[in-house]
């Protein structure tokens, strides 16, 4: 696994994890307007490498996203 900021063709991918994590569209929702607005500080994703356990190099498995809090 490695760790790098993400791209803007990740976004699908993205949304499909915080949407089976959270089972609503709520966080999605939420993640889209501080992406689109510029307040998200940093996000990051893990991104698979080659092996048995994740088979396709570069797929995304965890997005991490940092907004500052008012």
């Amino acid at each position: 696994m490695i760790i790098r900021p993400e791209r803007a063709g990740d976004m699908d991918a993205i949304t499909n994890i915080v949407r089976a994590a959270f089972l609503q569209e709520d966080e999605v929702q939420m993640v889209a307007r501080l992406r689109l607005s510029g307040e998200l500080i940093i996000s990051l994703v893990a991104v698979t490498l080659s092996d048995r356990a994740a088979p396709v190099r570069g797929r995304i498995i965890e997005p991490t996203a940092f907004a500052e809090l008012a």
